[in-house]
C-alpha cells in the first residue's frame, strides 16, 4: 500500500551508498518511475482496502443477525413449550373428565335410563379429546427438537457401540 523505493538503475546496477544517487549515470528515472507507480496506483489499493472492510462489516452483520435468529428461535421454542404444557394439562384433564363421562352415560344406558345418543357423543367428545392429546404430545415432542436444534444440537442418535 506504500510506495516502495528500490535503488536500481537502469543498466542493471545497484547501489549501498548514498553518494551514487548524484552520479549522472545512475538512473535517477527508473529510481522515480518506481516512486510514482506505487503512488498512482495507491488509489486502487485503498478501493482494495474499503472493499474489503466494506465485506468485513458485511459478514460481521451477517453473523449479528444469525445469532439474534437463535436467540429468537431459543425464546420461541421455550415460549411455545409452556404453552404447549399448560394445553397438555387441560386436555389431559378434559380427556378423563369425559371418559368418565362416557362409562356414566354407558352406564346409564345400560340400566335403562340414558339413550344411545348420550352414549354415543360421549364417546365421541372422549375420542375428540383423547386425539387433541396426543396431537399436543406430538407437537411437545417436535417444538423439544427444534428446541435442541436451536440450541446447536445435532441429529445424531446414541446408538451404543457394539
Amino acid at each position: 500500500m506504500f510506495p516502495q523505493l528500490k535503488m536500481t538503475a537502469s543498466g542493471g546496477t545497484s547501489t549501498d551508498s548514498l553518494k551514487d544517487l548524484l552520479d549522472s549515470d545512475f538512473g535517477v528515472w527508473n529510481l522515480a518511475g518506481n516512486i510514482v507507480q506505487s503512488i498512482l496506483t495507491g488509489g486502487q489499493l485503498l478501493a482494495e482496502k474499503r472493499v474489503r472492510e466494506e465485506q468485513e462489516s458485511q459478514a460481521l452483520a451477517a453473523l449479528q443477525s444469525t445469532v439474534l435468529q437463535g436467540f429468537l428461535e431459543v425464546e420461541l421454542a421455550l415460549e411455545a413449550d409452556q404453552y404447549l404444557a399448560e394445553r397438555q394439562t387441560a386436555l389431559e384433564d378434559a380427556t378423563a373428565l369425559s371418559r368418565e363421562a362416557y362409562i356414566a352415560s354407558l352406564a346409564d344406558y345400560r340400566d335403562g335410563v340414558g339413550d344411545i345418543l348420550t352414549v354415543l357423543a360421549a364417546q365421541s367428545r372422549a375420542l375428540q379429546f383423547s386425539g387433541q392429546l396426543i396431537s399436543i404430545r406430538r407437537l411437545r415432542l417436535d417444538n423439544r427438537v427444534n428446541l435442541h436444534l436451536a440450541l446447536g444440537g445435532d441429529f445424531k442418535p446414541n446408538h451404543p457401540k457394539p
